[in-house]
């Protein structure tokens, strides 16, 4: 079969990548102008999280390991790109990968799978449950990288960000969808054995095989116990309340029966803001977590697929959409990963 003109310029690409002396290492304070010249060139000034405009506020994060940077650079030193690995509260004992990037004129040669390798082998080097990431779904060349690197798409966070975004404008991807959505990947770390998980029967088969591909062979219990409301403990709950986005998430690590007073007070609280999104994460290492996600399947929310290996949280995901709703045909998946989409929606 003779090689197509596609298979030709990538194959070039490749060559061309393999020509270049690059060099991966981590972040110094002298880098921070050429990662925020790389950032503007590629989002302008829109992109999703603010900070990473802030040349000292990078330094400071890249100081303390709350956001450890790395680089490509050529051997005469000229910028390629910058990635990242981040802590959050929500996501203890593991890692985003996140702040993926490289100047415009080395995109397309392999390279920025290169520094995200170098960034996953650095963190996985710590004592983590997991690295993980949200790969973009307006296009799908991270999540042909990630899936390289060993990442497994363990489901979809949907009405994460506004898409009436610039750069979108810019790469010719105006979308009628009224929020952005990303796939969730994960990979194991030294630390990442999961104990006994509650999932609904209902998805007991998609539970299993993600944690499958992680390398992982689970105890599920399909039981639901409900918390008694004077014996039982109160949960315990983080809020990532983002108005720029216009999306509130809550993370239950401990489930409790107050539950349901605290996903009603989340919705009544946001209700009338257009394009307010809601996803609520279920630690399933509780014993309540099939109560809780029947709670809020009452309440419009809906399986999306799993948050997992991270310190002893094993969120299952539920979502509930704006007015309206999304439209699901405009997200650029691989294959593998419409077949995650395809499950969510006929499960709706």
């Amino acid at each position: 079969q003779q090689p197509n003109d596609s298979d030709l310029a990538r194959r070039g690409r490749r060559e061309a990548a393999m020509a270049l002396d690059v060099i991966y290492r981590p972040f110094q304070d002298e880098d921070r102008d050429n990662v925020i010249s790389v950032l503007l060139e590629n989002y302008q000034l829109d992109y999703f999280h603010s900070i990473c405009y802030d040349g000292d506020k990078l330094v400071r994060a890249n100081r303390d390991h709350s956001h450890s940077l790395y680089v490509a650079t050529l051997a005469d030193g000229a910028f390629v790109g910058v990635t990242g690995a981040k802590f959050r509260v929500f996501f203890p004992q593991s890692y985003e990968m996140s702040l993926h990037m490289l100047g415009k004129r080395f995109q397309g040669q392999g390279l920025a799978k290169g520094l995200l390798g170098y960034c996953m082998t650095q963190s996985l080097n710590m004592p983590l449950t997991g690295v993980y990431g949200h790969c973009v779904t307006y296009h799908d060349v991270t999540q042909y990288e990630v899936a390289a690197l060993g990442m497994v798409a363990a489901g979809v966070w949907p009405g994460r960000h506004l898409s009436n975004r610039t750069f979108l404008k810019a790469l010719g991807r105006e979308l009628r969808s009224p929020k952005l959505h990303s796939l969730v990947v994960a990979k194991a770390g030294s630390l990442g054995r999961p104990g006994p998980l509650h999932c609904p029967e209902a998805h007991g088969a998609f539970v299993r095989a993600v944690y499958g591909r992680l390398g992982f062979n689970l105890s599920l219990d399909n039981t639901v116990s409900k918390p008694a409301p004077a014996l039982a403990a109160l949960s315990q709950v983080e809020y990532w309340d983002n108005p720029q986005s216009v999306d509130l998430a809550l993370f239950f690590s401990r489930i409790g029966p107050d539950l349901p007073g605290l996903v009603d007070a989340a919705l009544a609280s946001r209700r009338d803001i257009g394009w307010q999104t809601w996803s609520v994460f279920l630690n399933m290492a509780c014993p309540y977590s099939i109560w809780a996600y029947e709670e809020c399947r009452q309440r419009g929310f809906y399986f999306t697929g799993l948050h997992p290996l991270h310190g002893g949280r094993e969120y299952l995901m539920l979502h509930r959409e704006p007015p309206g709703g999304y439209i699901w045909e405009e997200m650029a998946l691989t294959p593998d990963n419409q077949a995650i989409t395809q499950y969510i929606l006929a499960r709706k």
